[in-house]
Parts: structure tokens; sequence; C-alpha cells
């Protein structure tokens, strides 16, 4: 009998420690999906606007027979005057080292450098990489990968188009077809691209025609009105209403034929307290210094803002503005960069952007990047 009654304890003793293990399982799964719950909603949402954008776009096309044409980014743009320069940009290719000029004319048009016999370093190829470490965003992104969907504009694009002929393998000088001795901007006065116009008229490459620019690329469809639905589509534009549009305060602006824009905007004014400003990097904010028009900080600065693009433009459910990413057959993919804000390289634990493009990680990622076409944030 004694040992009946020991066992029928122990026997109880053992489903009450199962009970506890289980609730504490219970209690532990309930925490982590708590934890998760905020992400699952922003990548569904991301999703949905992907979706959105592929399908408006793949019934204009249907309907005009015309293809999208991504534009710069604001931070990877070709326009090297109006008080600036672009943004650094390093060889992939290990045929060709050092960095990509940042000031002087943009040449673009012919497959590689070889093909010039001088300025050689102007030419934009879309496998360089973005090498500015103040833009996490980008960093280690080719060019080709770092499209935006809007319109043209002054202070962004502009660029000499040389032309090239199959077969050929230097530049052909445009008026006698033969390969040119030497590339000078007096032979090719008519190759600027946008338009010539673009200094003489102030109503063309504004950022007011970003609106009319994704009115065209959606067409008919109803993209404007969901997008809008889904929070996706912001328009930073100082002239319109403060309750309208809180980015209003220009970064890195730019002036050129009688226009004068930010290349992106913020919201962050100089006594703006937390958390519009941080002080250190976090996903969809730039380093700045000044009061007023902001510039470009280093990347140790103590003021980090969130920016958007100017005008309008179309965003993840993190705030990061959409791209386009321009394969070499030509067709196009529209990407968010995820919960974590960047394109190829994030930040380590110091938030810094440690990792060289140069040298002999021209040609490739380094091991520890992550997150190259935003597959792993969003579905394809």
């Amino acid at each position: 009998m004694m040992r009946t009654a020991i066992s029928r304890r122990t026997g109880g003793y053992t489903v009450l420690e199962l009970l506890m293990v289980v609730t504490i399982v219970i209690a532990l799964t309930a925490l982590v999906l708590i934890a998760l719950r905020p992400k699952a909603p922003e990548i569904r949402r991301t999703e949905t606007i992907i979706h959105t954008v592929r399908s408006a776009l793949a019934a204009a096309q249907a309907q005009t027979g015309s293809d999208i044409s991504p534009t710069e980014h604001p931070f990877a743009g070709s326009q090297a005057a109006a008080g600036g320069e672009r943004l650094a940009f390093v060889r992939s290719d290990p045929r060709w080292s050092g960095m990509v000029a940042t000031s002087g004319m943009a040449l673009k048009g012919v497959p590689d450098p070889d093909w010039l016999t001088t300025d050689q370093d102007r030419l934009l190829m879309a496998d360089d990489r973005f090498a500015d470490r103040r833009i996490a965003l980008l960093y280690g992104a080719k060019r080709g990968e770092i499209g935006v969907l809007q319109s043209l504009r002054k202070v962004v694009t502009r660029y000499r188009l040389l032309p090239a002929k199959a077969g050929a393998t230097k530049v052909l000088d445009p008026l006698t077809g033969v390969p040119a001795l030497s590339y000078t901007e007096a032979n090719f006065p008519d190759t600027l691209v946008p338009a010539q116009k673009e200094v003489d008229d102030p109503a063309f490459g504004r950022l007011a025609d970003t609106k009319s620019a994704l009115d065209y690329l959606f067409g008919a469809s109803n993209a404007s009105a969901e997008l809008s639905g889904l929070k996706a589509l912001y328009r930073a534009d100082p002239t319109l209403p403060e309750d309208n549009n809180a980015f209003r305060i220009p970064v890195e602006q730019r002036t050129i034929g009688g226009i004068s824009e930010g290349l992106v905007y913020t919201d962050a004014d100089a006594g703006a307290p937390p958390p519009k400003v941080e002080d250190r990097w976090k996903p969809g904010r730039i380093p700045v210094t000044g009061s007023g028009v902001r510039r470009l900080d280093a990347v140790t600065g103590p003021t980090w803002v969130r920016y958007r693009l100017a005008g309008l433009a179309v965003y993840d459910a993190w705030g990061s503005e959409l791209l386009t990413a321009t394969s070499s057959n030509g067709s196009h993919r529209i990407i968010s960069a995820g919960l974590d804000g960047v394109l190829a390289v994030a930040p380590g634990a110091n938030n810094r952007l440690d990792t060289d493009l140069t040298g002999e990680l021209r040609d490739r990622l380094p091991i520890d990047a992550q997150d190259h076409d935003g597959a792993k944030d969003n579905l394809q």
C-alpha cells in the first residue's frame, strides 16, 4: 500500500511538471509572436504595393506599347553642375580600376571605357557600384539597380549620350560615322540628355513633373488610388501647404536654369526633437549638417534625418522609396529595400558602413553583404 501511494504521488508530480513546461512554451511562443507581429503586416503591405505597381505598369504597357524608362535616383544622378558633384561610384569590372569621376559632364551610351581615348572615368556604366557611405540604402548596389519611378529632373540628370554602332570599338563621330580620334564636347554638341532645352526652358524637368510622370506610367489603371489607400504615395513639394507635406527642408540644394531644388527633402528642422532626428544611422535616414538648406554630413555626424524624394514617389511600408532594377536584357524589376533599409551592404552593430568597395572587392560584394536585390524581404 505504501509503495502504491508513492507511485501515485510520483505520477501526479510528473503530469504537473509537463503542464508547467507546456505553459512556459505557450507563453514564450506568445512573446515571440508579439515581437514578430509588427513586421508581418509591413511585409504583406509592401508585397501588395509592389504587385499594384507592377500590374499598373504592365497594363499601361499593353495600352501604349511603350516600356517604362526608370530615371536616376537623386543620390545617383549624372548631373555634376548646378553647384554640386555626383556622389561616388566605383568600377565593378576589374579591368578598370579606380573611382568614377564625380565632376565634369557624364558620358553614357558605349559599353566600356576602352571606347574612349580620353575622359574614361566620366563614362557611367550600369555595373558601377555606389560607394558613398552616407547613403546606406544604396551603398554597394549597382547603378542599374537604383532607378526610380519619376520624371527627369534638371538638378539630377544631365549627361552626353555617345553614339555607338554595332561592330565598332570606339566612339563614332556623329557627323562622319567613323571612330573619333578623341572625345571632346565640341565634337558632340547635340547629344545632351535631357535635351538642350533643359537649361533654357524653366518649365522643363521640375519636381512637379513627377506626378504627371506617374500618371503616364500607370495609364488608365486605378493604381494611384490603390497606392494612396496603401499609404504608399507621398509628394514632397515645398510649394504645397504644410498640412499636405511635412518634408519641406531641402537637402543638397542645386540650382540650374533658374530652378533651385533639393535633391531630396527632410521633415527635420534645426530644432526638431526626436524621433525626427537620430544620432546614428537607422533605416531610411541620412546624415545632414547645417540649418535651413541641409548638406550631407560625414557618417560620424550627430544628425540623422528621414528624407523623401522630391515630388511624387512610391514608397514601401517602411517608408523607403521603391526602386527599379534594370537587367542587362533591358527588363525591369520593382524592388523594396525591405525591413533593413539597404539594398546590398548593411551597416554592422556599430551602425557604420565599414565595408570597402575598392580594390579586390570591385567585382564582387563582400561575404557579409546581404539583401542584394530585396529578395530576402519581399517576394520578387
